[in-house]
């Protein structure tokens, strides 16, 4: 099964200290884009934190957001940061002289104040482990939820290419009523114009008509992108990067289909399959 490059993960652990909330998001990128905002007193593990990351996603962009809450956290004691609490009414009283309608803080709101409150006890390594292993269930979860989506994601590219191959064999069925439209428009032209051709020389130019006009291989080339596309989206892999890559040879050859037919039916037909392709190409944006 395909996965998606969004998601959402939230999981929340209580401690003797506080609550830990891991929060991860992930949104649609080219390559791994890895964002993680942690308390400054996570530092010492941030790269733990990213490697972590690093080595559960191959592409996407990651928002990580690591949150402690220490009011749970009874047993621990602060202090109050004179220095913050100096700094927060300054830019309070600087506020309310270009706002004096603007509400004062209250005490709950000032003592929420990043900063306002320190804590003695710095996390040790054992509280690290907790943060590590919390993250660790969050990427499970955040894999499970791309992998979910991946699976609709899935369904319309299987309906899509439904689609596309149906107009696919269509457009193979419509080759000889081109070629024979193309006969017919030749001759009708020859007898408008009242000339004498040499049948040997007429059959010659058709033949060269026919030759500009023959698609097959075209659509043969078509027939095997697909059938590689649905081989790949069937693999429990990475996929996404060489799924664009034989959408692109399935546009190029549609291309060429198009500029090469010379019959209204055909051109309408591979119009739509522009459109199906599309289609695919926006679902196809959104797979890891």
């Amino acid at each position: 099964m395909i996965s998606s490059m969004t998601g959402y993960a939230r999981q929340i652990k209580e401690t003797d200290r506080g609550e830990l909330t891991w929060a991860l998001r992930s949104l649609n990128q080219r390559s791994l884009d890895i964002h993680i905002n942690i308390p400054d007193q996570f530092r010492p593990v941030e790269a733990q934190y990213r490697r972590k990351l690093n080595e559960s996603f191959e592409r996407g962009r990651i928002d990580a957001s690591l949150l402690f809450n220490r009011v749970s956290a009874g047993s621990e004691t602060g202090l109050l940061d004179q220095a913050v609490l100096t700094s927060l009414f300054a830019h309070a009283e600087e506020v309310q002289k270009y706002s004096p309608d603007a509400t004062a803080l209250s005490i709950a709101e000032v003592l929420r104040w990043p900063g306002v409150i320190s804590i003695d006890e710095e996390p040790d390594e054992a509280f690290f482990g907790l943060t590590l292993q919390l993250l660790d269930e969050s990427i499970e979860e955040l894999v499970m939820d791309r992998r979910r989506e991946g699976g609709q994601v899935e369904e319309i590219l299987q309906d899509r290419l439904k689609l596309f191959k149906s107009s696919c064999d269509e457009a193979g069925k419509l080759i000889p009523e081109a070629q024979q439209s193309l006969r017919e428009r030749f001759k009708e032209k020859l007898e408008e114009l009242n000339i004498e051709v040499d049948p040997g020389r007429w059959e010659q130019e058709i033949g060269l008509a026919l030759t500009k006009l023959d698609v097959a291989e075209e659509i043969d080339r078509i027939h095997l992108h697909v059938v590689e596309f649905e081989r790949v989206l069937a693999e429990d892999s990475i996929v996404g990067k060489r799924l664009g890559f034989l959408l692109q040879e399935l546009v190029r050859e549609v291309n060429t289909l198009g500029a090469k037919t010379l019959y209204f039916p055909l051109n309408s037909l591979t119009v739509d399959m522009k459109v199906i392709l599309e289609q695919i190409r926006e679902q196809v944006q959104n797979v890891e």
